[in-house]
C-alpha cells in the first residue's frame, strides 16, 4: 500500500501517541505496581507497543524532512527530543523492554538517515558513560536482575533467567 500518505499524518499521530501513553498512566493496570495495559471491554491493550510502531512513522518524517542537513547536532538533538516524552512515559509505567527499544529504534533511524557519525559517537559515549547513574538510581531491583539474567542466564535458572534458560534448552535440543 502507499505508505506515503502517512507523513500528512506524522504530528497527529505523535500526539495521540502521547496521549494514550499518559492514559496508560492515569488508568492503566499490570502486576506489581506497574501500569502498562487498559481494559477495553474482555481487551487489554499494551499502549507502549503501538507507540513503537508511532515513533517509526514520527521519526521518518522528522529525519525526511531534514535529509542533507543531518550533519549537524540540532538535528539530531530534535530527534532524540522528539524521542524524549513517550521513552519517559514508557519508563514511568515502568517498561524497560519497550523503553530501550525505542532508544534502538532512534539510534538505527539516525544511523540509516546518514546523522554523522561523529555525533552519534559522542551520544553513545555519553550513554555509556551514564550508565552507573542510570543502574543505581533510574532502574528497579526487578530490572537489574533482568538485565544481569540476560547477561549470563545461569545464574539464575528459576527466577529471572528462567525464560531465556528455557529458550537456549529449546533451541540446544532442536526440533519444533
Amino acid at each position: 500500500f502507499d505508505y506515503k500518505w502517512l507523513k500528512t499524518f506524522a504530528w497527529p499521530l505523535y500526539m495521540e501517541q502521547l496521549g494514550l501513553l499518559v492514559l496508560t498512566l492515569a488508568i492503566g493496570h499490570g502486576v506489581g505496581g506497574a501500569s502498562r495495559w487498559i481494559s477495553i471491554g474482555p481487551f487489554d491493550f499494551q499502549f507502549s507497543e503501538l507507540a513503537k510502531i508511532l515513533m517509526i512513522v514520527v521519526l521518518a518524517n522528522y529525519l525526511g524532512a531534514r535529509q542533507g542537513r543531518l550533519g549537524s547536532l540540532g538535528s539530531i538533538l530534535g530527534a532524540c527530543i522528539l524521542v524524549g516524552p513517550p521513552w519517559i512515559l514508557v519508563m514511568l509505567q515502568p517498561d524497560l523492554g519497550s523503553s530501550l527499544v525505542m532508544v534502538a529504534i532512534l539510534a538505527g533511524m539516525l544511523f540509516m538517515s546518514g546523522a554523522s557519525l561523529r555525533w552519534l559517537g559522542t551520544m553513545a559515549a555519553v550513554v555509556l558513560a551514564s550508565l552507573p547513574i542510570v543502574w543505581t538510581y533510574v532502574l528497579h531491583d526487578y530490572q537489574k536482575q533482568r538485565l544481569t539474567s540476560f547477561l549470563d542466564p545461569s545464574t539464575n535458572t528459576q527466577g529471572a533467567g528462567f525464560r531465556l534458560y528455557q529458550s537456549q534448552i529449546a533451541v540446544g535440543s532442536g526440533g519444533l
